[in-house]
């Protein structure tokens, strides 16, 4: 397969702030169609752009950046540390067990840590975020959503001032941080420590 350099012109095309794109190597690009595609990866770097359709994607060992596109997609991250973007629809995604990066994007998103330290934000929807077995960070944006922390001490955010009720269950660890928004009608279990940030005016 041929083996192409990101630039950050490519980034700023699919609206992707993907920190670090500037310094980048060499990635493999793995391109989906209209349709719906099974779009799997390799062990090295990869870039896969599923585009639309329900599509099912699995990037492989490397260090990976996945853009899900339309569609109802399936992503299952690799062993490497990745970098994965939902997209407008309703997405599944898993992260890889190397930690990853994940935007759910809009849509009623399913979004699952793996076995690393995890940064993963919901987005626009109905989301479900749930951690892995060690520290990881979660947000949640408009819409009524589910954090799992998991494991670990983690880090979970419910910020947006949207009226709507989320619901944050930090999990078994010993130390978690829950972040609310002063006026929301949240709901937060299992958190030994919870901070609050100002009401925000619509």
């Amino acid at each position: 397969m041929a083996r192409k350099l990101i630039v950050l012109g490519l980034a700023a095309l699919l609206g992707l702030a993907i920190a670090g794109v500037a310094n980048a190597r060499w990635f493999n690009v793995i391109r989906g169609t209209r349709n719906a595609d099974v779009l799997i990866g390799t062990d090295s770097r990869d870039l896969v752009l599923a585009f639309a359709g329900d599509d099912q994607v699995s990037p492989g060992g490397g260090g990976d950046i996945v853009y899900a596109g339309r569609g109802n997609d399936s992503v299952d991250g690799g062993f490497g540390f990745d970098r994965i973007f939902g997209g407008p629809d309703n997405d599944t995604i898993v992260a890889g067990d190397g930690g990853s990066i994940v935007w759910g994007g809009a849509g009623n998103d399913t979004i699952t840590g793996g076995t690393g330290r995890n940064w993963l934000h919901g987005g626009l929807g109905d989301d479900t975020v749930t951690g892995g077995p060690l520290r990881d960070r979660l947000w949640v944006g408009a819409g009524v959503d589910t954090e799992n922390g998991g494991d670990g001490n983690d880090v979970l955010h419910a910020l947006f001032p949207d009226g709507q009720v989320d619901r944050l269950d930090c999990g078994p660890g010993d130390h978690d941080v829950a972040w609310i928004r002063q006026g929301e009608p949240d709901v937060v279990v299992n958190c030994e420590v919870v901070k609050t940030l100002p009401p925000t005016a619509h």
